[in-house]
């Protein structure tokens, strides 16, 4: 179960928006606990209590999806261009599961990405070839229960967070990182639709009860 990371009380499902299909996460929700309202933005829990949130949740209130999802990705354009993005970036998402390979990637990248961030980007073309990579496996390996829970604390993009749901119940393994843009790519891309991702400041303490 969530608890919300500023007051300490569970974080409870409200509205649901846009569900999930097959038993997956609602994709647009809300989360409400004592001291605010968090918006689930394509399956992710974005526990951010911040002016992005605020917008957002705005924006699920009037069917705005993809504005909504723009909030978050806190990208500045002018307005007309913004909803012309914003429409592009949602259905990109709704058709993810024709798109899932590098090519959707590279599509992405230039969208949520910021241009200094080039690192990022060799590492999501290259992350197999990279030595530390393998560790994942090993400690993979050392599970034995397929019940057991596990938080992939700075998960990134869910290298770990894909190997985890492999080995135990991909419901059982959460991922938390600060980025969205990282857990977007996750969701998108690399882990189980029925992996939870939450975004939040794991500094401030794990989201979980």
């Amino acid at each position: 179960k969530l608890r919300c990371i500023y007051c300490q009380t569970p974080l409870v499902l409200g509205k649901i928006f846009l569900g999930g299909h097959g038993g997956f996460a609602p994709l647009y929700a809300v989360l409400r606990c004592a001291c605010f309202t968090y918006p689930i933005i394509e399956g992710i829990a974005y526990l951010h209590k911040n002016s992005r949130s605020e917008s957002a949740r705005a924006f699920l209130l009037k069917k705005d999806y993809p504005m909504a999802l723009l909030s978050i990705l806190h990208i500045q354009l002018p307005r007309v261009s913004q909803q012309l993005v914003a429409l592009c970036v949602f259905l990109f998402f709704r058709l993810h599961f024709i798109l899932r390979h590098w090519a959707g990637i590279i599509m992405i990248f230039p969208l949520v990405v910021p241009r200094n961030h080039k690192n990022s980007f060799r590492y999501f073309l290259q992350r197999d070839k990279i030595r530390s990579f393998y560790f994942y496996y090993l400690i993979a390996d050392t599970i034995h229960d397929r019940h057991s829970f596990f938080v992939d604390v700075g998960c990134g993009a869910g290298s770990f967070s894909k190997i985890l749901s492999s080995v135990v119940a991909p419901e059982n393994a959460y991922g938390v990182d600060k980025s969205f843009i990282n857990l977007l790519l996750a969701r998108q891309f690399f882990v189980d639709g029925r992996t939870p991702l939450i975004c939040a400041d794991a500094d401030l303490g794990l989201p979980l009860q």
